[in-house]
């Protein structure tokens, strides 16, 4: 009996438990919201004309090297802003809004654990508004299938060992993938990786790229255009990664 009453003690725990984190989860996603409902639609054009939309994963608790990061974008003159996962609806609408505005050239998307999964759908929102990222970077989420939208490049980092997994492609989705396995990296992890020097690196260079790369507003791909590659590869030492340039693909 004692037994009997511990276990369903345990139960109601796990409930009232889950009922609050849904509840926390909807305060901090309703603030979120607001933060983007009320943001000023005219801010100030970057240096480079390029915006990079940081999205961290569960209640803003974890991702927070993506603050840090964003501090090395401003450095190098691109307008950037960190928001919790949930906001990704309202940021695709701002985006685009800017980007057809001429006020933004070029979209960047990080974003890690939810906040990848959110980057692809702000790739799939942006895609139906005819608006192209051009830079889409995703950190440590499970397998997803892009269903539809236009990024120049896409750059998937996971671990196959932990929690992640590669990414593929719909049929309605134009532009490169890259599904880069970091799982011979021992020393990082899904709680790390947005922290991690090495994986800012990576991620910099990408951003370099990116910027160099003008987009006229507005563009659309091609209807009848050819899908791009998907690349899968496997990082240990990252020379090649770490700069940007695509790594060579690891042999099953």
């Amino acid at each position: 009996m004692q037994a009997a009453m511990m276990l369903a003690r345990g139960r109601d725990f796990a409930r009232v438990r889950a009922v609050m984190m849904r509840v926390l989860s909807g305060i901090a996603g309703a603030a979120v919201l607001l933060l983007v409902a009320t943001a000023t639609p005219a801010a100030a054009q970057s240096k480079t004309g390029a915006h990079a939309y940081m999205l961290r994963g569960l209640m803003n608790v974890f991702s927070l090297g993506l603050d840090e990061l964003a501090s090395d974008f401003e450095k190098r003159g691109i307008r950037t802003s960190v928001w919790n996962h949930v906001a990704w609806n309202g940021l695709a609408e701002q985006a685009a809004a800017d980007y057809k505005s001429g006020r933004v050239r070029t979209i960047i998307l990080v974003g890690h654990s939810l906040g990848a999964r959110a980057v692809v759908s702000m790739v799939e929102r942006l895609g139906e508004l005819g608006v192209p990222v051009a830079l889409a970077v995703t950190l440590d989420h499970p397998t997803v299938v892009i269903s539809r939208g236009r990024a120049n490049r896409f750059v998937n980092l996971y671990f196959s060992n932990g929690w992640g997994g590669p990414f593929t492609k719909g049929p309605a989705f134009r532009g490169s993938l890259a599904n880069i396995d970091l799982a011979k990296r021992p020393e990082l992890g899904h709680f790390n990786i947005d922290k991690a020097p090495y994986i800012h690196k990576m991620i910099v260079g990408y951003v370099n790229q990116a910027v160099r790369t003008t987009h006229k507003p507005a563009a659309a791909a091609p209807a009848a255009a050819a899908p791009a590659e998907t690349q899968t590869v496997s990082v240990s030492d990252g020379t090649q990664a770490a700069t940007g340039a695509p790594a060579s693909p690891a042999r099953q």
